[in-house]
């Protein structure tokens, strides 16, 4: 299992799962429409809002597959959280912030935003976490699930958009300075941040104990012969007509055993380039196998 911020951009409309808090980039899918808004976590599945299609998601873990949706309760969702047994949603169109039942479209309660334009929510344990931009941007603290405020700061940028709780810091992210930030607790202080994938963030999500994959193979010569010692790179495909290097190892010098872990869950994805002796090889992804593990 391992714990990894998630990212939605507007601009490429993609979901990315990056290597811990960082801008290394390990896996990432289109998402279900074209304007994704906020993206949450349910211990297992991805949950994203779309304002292009009025609806909430349910992925299959990190993955594009759908499992379930629901219209959201007006025209313009924007942040989505879980808070253990219930969707949280904002609307920044009217204003409002919303407990539902379950994953459902049915609401159990709901009050107003502290400010115009609400964007990103959060739960952060015992208390949800907002994100209002309108007329200053700022982020709160509520009083558990209510209108009542305990805390609240200015935002680093003029267009933060996703917040989230990591269990000790505020997670944030802002399109005017294309960033993602690492803040002191709950404050405006900042102890870490970098570029984002694209130039749009929006929704962000810490996601703890999530399912990773290893990717084991052997190294062989184009008879089917094994190949030890051999430099192994692995590239992913971007869907885009690119590849990504992520990583490389030496293959077993003996047995030509070779893996890579940390990786998403669809085998097709990954091509891995042997060398040997100054020489290239390619070998097939049948002989890979891709397998959820315990990291």
């Amino acid at each position: 299992m391992s714990n990894n911020l998630l990212s939605a951009d507007s601009f490429t409309d993609k979901i990315y799962k990056h290597d811990g808090f960082s801008s290394t980039i390990l896996d990432s899918f289109d998402t279900p429409s074209s304007l994704p808004g906020g993206i949450g976590w349910d211990g297992t599945n991805v949950l994203s809002a779309d304002h292009a299609s009025d609806k909430i998601y349910k992925h299959d873990e990190f993955s594009s597959i759908i499992l379930d949706s629901f219209d959201t309760p007006f025209t313009s969702p924007w942040g989505v959280a879980w808070d253990g047994a219930n969707v949280l949603s904002s609307d920044y169109a009217y204003d409002d912030i919303y407990k539902h039942v379950g994953f459902s479209s049915s609401i159990s309660d709901w009050f107003d935003s502290p400010d115009s334009w609400p964007m990103g929510v959060s739960w952060d344990g015992t208390n949800l976490l907002s994100i209002a931009g309108d007329p200053v941007c700022s982020l709160y603290k509520h009083d558990g699930f209510s209108s009542t405020i305990l805390d609240s700061f200015i935002t680093p940028g003029t267009y933060a958009y996703g917040v989230d709780w990591d269990g000790t810091n505020v997670l944030s992210s802002d399109g005017g300075t294309d960033m993602i930030y690492k803040h002191v607790g709950f404050s405006s202080s900042i102890l870490d941040s970098f570029i984002s994938p694209s130039t749009q963030p929006k929704g962000v999500v810490w996601a703890t104990g999530m399912t990773t994959y290893k990717l084991e193979g052997i190294t062989k010569d184009k008879n089917g012969d094994v190949l030890g010692s051999c430099l192994c790179f692995l590239f992913r495909d971007n869907l885009d007509n690119s590849l990504l290097f992520m990583a490389y190892v030496l293959s077993d010098s003996v047995t030509g055993v070779y893996s890579f872990t940390g990786l998403g869950a669809d085998p097709a994805r990954y091509l891995v380039v042997a060398w040997k002796d100054a020489t290239p090889h390619v070998f097939d992804v049948t002989d890979h196998v891709l397998q959820p593990v315990s990291e």
